[in-house]
Order: structure tokens, then sequence, then C-alpha cells
């Protein structure tokens, strides 16, 4: 690159140009133009205007986001999204108490027992009920079976046991 050249790269970053539209304007290399910018110290994203090298941000009561929870001040990252709060506890607090969300009404899978959920798609009442119907079908076959034996009826049927006991019937009727 000539002198000029690098004298309008520094002109146009600063500006707040990207490195491929430099290079197409000037008629050079992406590369070419990234590397003189990093030579100089005007590498990074062009969010706004750059004007130098970014460095850590002071942490100030002006101009520095506070915690949407709990008021702390938050040191925010040179790139990427701006932190809204200081640690995941308070995220958690805060959509607790601020966010307005539907609650769906769903049967579990494997016990049949009605619960509450804030997903719109959810099977099972809970992680215990989700092991045993993944996980746990012969041992649940075998209690089922002992109970049927003694003739109780058995206090939880999995829904795959009830589906296939319909199926079984349906084929019979066939």
């Amino acid at each position: 690159m000539t002198e000029e050249q690098k004298q309008e790269v520094e002109r146009l970053r600063r500006l707040g140009w990207g490195y491929r539209t430099i290079a197409t304007v000037l008629n050079v290399t992406r590369d070419q133009v990234r590397c003189y910018c990093r030579k100089i110290g005007l590498d990074g994203y062009r969010h706004g205007k750059i004007t130098e090298k970014p460095e850590p941000p002071v942490i100030r009561g002006d101009g520095i986001i506070t915690c949407k929870n709990c008021g702390a001040f938050l040191e925010q990252p040179i790139v990427g999204r701006k932190r809204k709060f200081c640690c995941e506890q308070c995220r958690r607090e805060w959509d607790n108490h601020n966010l307005v969300s539907k609650i769906y009404g769903h049967k579990c899978i494997y016990c049949g027992k009605i619960f509450k959920s804030k997903a719109s798609r959810q099977n099972y009442c809970n992680r215990e009920c989700y092991k045993r119907d993944r996980f746990c079908r012969e041992e649940d076959a075998e209690k089922i079976g002992l109970y049927l034996k003694e003739g109780k009826r058995p206090e939880v049927v999995p829904g795959w046991v009830i589906k296939l006991l319909v199926d079984e019937v349906e084929q019979e009727k066939k």
C-alpha cells in the first residue's frame, strides 16, 4: 500500500468504516487493510467511530449501566452484547418478578398427573417421571405384572403400558 492509501485507511477507519468497505474503495485486499489497522491500533469491530484501541471501561456512576435487579454498577464488555444483570441469580430473580408469562396445563405421560408449567410443550411433571418412563420400562412392566397377579390395581400405569394394551385390544378386534 502507498502512503496515501495508508492515510486514507486510517481516516476511514476512524470514521467507523469496515475493513471490506475500505478495501473496496481503495482497491486493495481486505487483509491488507486489516493488517495495517492492527499495526496502528485501529483493529476491532466498527460499532460507531473507532478512535483508538479500546481499553477496559472504568466503572463510574455516570453513563455506566446498572444491574436491573440489584442496581450494582456493571462493567460492560468491549465487544458483544451489553450486560443487563450482574449475575445469573439477579437475572432469575428479575424474571420471576417482572415477566408476565402464560401458564399451561399438562398431563404427565408417565403418571397421568395434571400439572401446570410455563412451557407450552412439557410431557412430564418432574424429572423422576421422565427417568422412569425413559429408562425403567422393564422394571415397571415387572412391577405391574406383580400387582396384576396379586389382584391389586397398580399405583401408576405408565403411558406406554396403556398404549401397548390399547394397541393389543385393537389388534384383537380386527
